[in-house]
């Protein structure tokens, strides 16, 4: 599924969480509100190395790293799009699936993340 922007009103589906896994909601935008749902839900296993990632009620595979406080996935067919978020909530998503070798990208969604 490809996707350039994420809809701050979407609907989220359940996700099953291994026990000891982490799980972070997120909402589109730089304020979080406590009446509002999450419109992406990440999970990242116990290993560390793996996990989930559900948007638009679909759930991805996710490559994810964890350095110092800052969690990285990368998910999508060809693991194209990536959701890194830092240690203070902010979170940025990226569309890589465009992009040609030695290219930048900026982020092009910005969220907050509880």
């Amino acid at each position: 599924m490809k996707f350039a922007a994420l809809i701050p009103t979407l609907a989220l589906l359940a996700v099953a969480t291994p026990a000891n896994a982490t799980t972070i909601r997120c909402q589109a935008g730089v304020f979080w509100f406590d009446n509002a749902k999450a419109d992406v839900t990440v999970t990242i296993d116990e290993d560390r190395n793996s996990g989930t990632i559900n948007v638009f009620g679909v759930t991805h595979a996710a490559a994810c790293t964890v350095k110092g406080l800052e969690r990285r996935c990368d998910f999508g067919e060809d693991f194209d799009y990536a959701l890194v978020i830092e240690p203070g909530g902010n979170a940025r998503y990226y569309d890589f699936s465009q992009t040609r070798s030695g290219q930048s990208v900026r982020p092009s969604q910005l969220f907050t993340c509880k």
